[in-house]
């Protein structure tokens, strides 16, 4: 009937609509992890450079 292939319509927006809300969580979910990693990233090439440094500034002084 008319009736039942409305409302199977709606069950089936419903759940389109479910589906595309987890679609975008799932994406915010992966925009943050990735931004994580770009600041570890960035926090780990601060150490390397400040470890080259004082590795540098200690080979190039003078021995005592």
């Amino acid at each position: 009937t008319i009736a039942a292939a409305v409302e199977e319509q709606g069950a089936s927006t419903q759940e389109i609509s479910r589906n595309i809300q987890n679609a975008a969580q799932g994406t915010s979910d992966v925009s943050s992890n990735i931004a994580d990693v770009q600041r570890g990233a960035f926090v780990r090439q601060g150490l390397a450079y400040r470890l080259g440094w004082g590795v540098g500034a200690h080979l190039s002084s003078p021995p005592d």
